[in-house]
């Protein structure tokens, strides 16, 4: 199934008239501008366009080639590809909400996130990862450029110290949104 920059492909499709809904089994693969999602099973609302997305979800979202496009989350500064694997996915698409259930798993570059369920606001670049939640984040240490206009340790503080004045708890994502 093809409809604007979607596609949706599968071993089998069945398409229900009565809802406007198509299930899609068999290995279905949808690919979005800027994302990919595959599943066990997948069933698509054609009118409203949300997804329901079952057993073995796998997404992965690109980042955007412009910054007018939506992109899921960035841990630090910039986006980088973005991995998750979880049992199921509801995407919500006039509201540009991720919700994923079964035990979820984030990657993206070294940082990762873990947790029961998680569910991502795009338009507001927010992640809110829930029951028993672990996060592993790596955020690029300071340049020089960025240094310059980091906080600095006040005077008679000792070495240890020192060394980590000006690095920030938690990470900054792409919209100014601190995680932590």
């Amino acid at each position: 199934m093809k409809q604007g920059d979607t596609t949706i492909t599968g071993k089998s499709a069945r398409y229900m008239a009565e809802n406007e809904q198509l299930q899609v089994d068999g290995d279905p693969l949808l690919i979005d501008p800027g994302k990919r999602v595959s599943a066990d099973s997948m069933l698509v609302s054609l009118e409203i366009g949300d997804l329901a997305a079952d057993g073995a979800v796998h997404s992965t979202f690109y980042p955007p080639e412009d910054e007018s496009q939506v992109y899921v989350f960035a841990i630090g500064e910039e986006p980088e590809e973005t991995s998750i694997a979880a049992g199921s996915l509801r995407l919500d698409y006039r509201n540009n909400v991720l919700r994923y259930a079964g035990g979820s798993r984030v990657l993206q570059g070294e940082s990762s996130i873990d947790s029961e369920s998680l569910t991502i606001y795009m338009t507001e670049s927010r992640l809110i990862a829930t029951g028993s939640a672990k996060a592993n984040l790596v955020v690029p240490k300071a340049t020089e450029e960025d240094a310059a206009g980091a906080m600095t340790a006040p005077p008679n503080t000792p070495p240890a110290a020192k060394k980590n004045a000006g690095q920030e708890k938690g990470v900054q994502g792409n919209r100014g949104r601190h995680y932590q």
